[in-house]
């Protein structure tokens, strides 16, 4: 929580993280930066032939996040770097959680194949994220929150934030 000037705001830090690493995948698939972390050894992910296809079509989107994903044989892809600040050895579980999430969110309304992912990979990172151990980074978590496009809920609807105002705060206490 922290004050604002119409009261008092409250935060959901993994709503709110949710967000900003959404709005921040947005903003990669756009080419205005590209993250990719090169993984030192290249992990082989086998797939299922449904999946190969799949994966062969959303392929562009998922390089646009930073995935740099190749081809190699068969039903086999080889991952050779990831979108940067994914804990280390994390990478292929969360690339199959990714691919299996979007399989089944194909249907849902209002989001394209680039936001359905970078949807699917923040929601992935933030439920597996520990909440931070300084207090810098709870407060910096507002201003980057403020930055986002659509600050006030999750993408998937969720608010990130309340405002508890101050005229309520004076009832409690008459």
């Amino acid at each position: 929580a922290f004050p604002s000037v119409n009261g008092i705001t409250f935060i959901d830090y993994k709503g709110a993280r949710e967000r900003i690493l959404f709005e921040r995948f947005l903003d990669v698939a756009e080419g205005q930066a590209h993250e990719t972390q090169l993984e030192l050894f290249p992990l082989t992910l086998n797939v299922p032939a449904g999946d190969f296809e799949l994966i062969q079509e959303i392929e562009p989107e998922l390089r646009g996040l930073g995935f740099d994903l190749r081809e190699f044989s068969g039903s086999t892809f080889v991952l050779h770097g990831v979108p940067s600040g994914l804990e280390k050895g994390t990478e292929k579980e969360l690339l199959e959680l990714v691919i299996e999430q979007y399989k089944n969110q194909q249907d849902k309304p209002g989001m394209n194949i680039r936001e359905k992912l970078a949807w699917t990979l923040a929601r992935n990172i933030v439920k597996n994220e520990a909440l931070p151990h300084s207090r810098s980074g709870i407060d910096q978590l507002p201003t980057e929150l403020l930055r986002c496009r659509q600050p006030n809920y999750t993408p998937g609807g969720n608010p990130c934030m309340m405002v508890l105002k101050t005229e309520d705060i004076r009832k409690w206490f008459k």
